[in-house]
């Protein structure tokens, strides 16, 4: 039988086609079927998380994969960042050189 000039045969569609992959971090919960979302604490990051292998863990609070995808998505940026910021604040950069505003600064009175 066709359906719109196109035999049963080719309407056939693989698991791989309908499936959405997971992005990355995003399991379903164990014994649940709602997402949740991890980071994994970066190794050169570790001692500022002791005793932790996960940085975060937040439910998704949905069954649904795409909307799971597109919450992790902003929680996945979000860790970016914050490492980001851990990694300039452990290794701060030298002023390349002193301004007359710099100096300025550093010469105020401290009360």
């Amino acid at each position: 039988m066709c359906v719109f000039g196109v035999s049963l045969e080719q309407l056939t569609i693989t698991k791989s086609t309908t499936m959405a992959k997971r992005d990355k971090g995003v399991h379903l919960r164990s014994g649940t079927n709602v997402y949740q979302w991890r980071i994994r604490v970066p190794k050169d990051l570790a001692h500022l998380y002791p005793d932790k292998a996960w940085a975060c863990r937040h439910t998704l609070g949905t069954s649904n994969l795409a909307q799971a995808n597109r919450l992790a998505a902003g929680l996945y940026a979000t860790w970016l960042t914050k490492f980001d910021r851990q990694r300039k604040q452990l290794n701060p950069q030298p002023a390349q050189e002193l301004t007359p505003e710099l100096i300025q600064f550093l010469n105020r009175p401290v009360f």
